[in-house]
């Protein structure tokens, strides 16, 4: 039974027992079947490290970085695309090798993450 309604007040129940019953059928950690099923998790927080920098584009302080970091639980690259001085302290981070965090959309199309709309983006430590 697949509750339909997330305004019942079992919703919540439900999914859980579903996802129990997975686990133990699949024999896979609930965190792994339910990342199959988000594709779309807005003003999501990662937080993580500066994997690789694309070169960035020619008229513009721009480009895409890859991050290695924590989507429920489990290390994956995430892919986003940064301005100006968000750009910059990306390449710092990279360089020093620092942890970053910044707040955005998390979107998966075909098993890739990518943050798009990244937003507050700030270098730990």
């Amino acid at each position: 039974m697949l509750p339909l309604q997330h305004n019942l007040g079992d919703y919540a129940e439900k999914i859980s027992d579903i996802l129990k019953t997975l686990e133990i059928v699949e024999n896979r950690d609930q965190f792994d079947i339910l990342s199959e099923f988000i594709t779309n998790y807005p003003n999501f927080t990662v937080q993580g490290v500066v994997m690789q920098i694309a070169t960035p584009e020619i008229d513009k302080l721009r480009g895409e970085i890859t991050l290695l970091g924590a989507v429920f639980e489990k290390l994956k690259e995430i892919k986003t695309v940064l301005n100006n001085q968000d750009y910059i302290l990306a390449i710092k981070a990279y360089q020093e090798r620092l942890q970053i965090h910044c707040i955005g959309d998390l979107v998966k199309e075909d098993n890739h993450f990518i943050l798009n709309n990244p937003q507050n983006l700030q270098i730990d430590g």
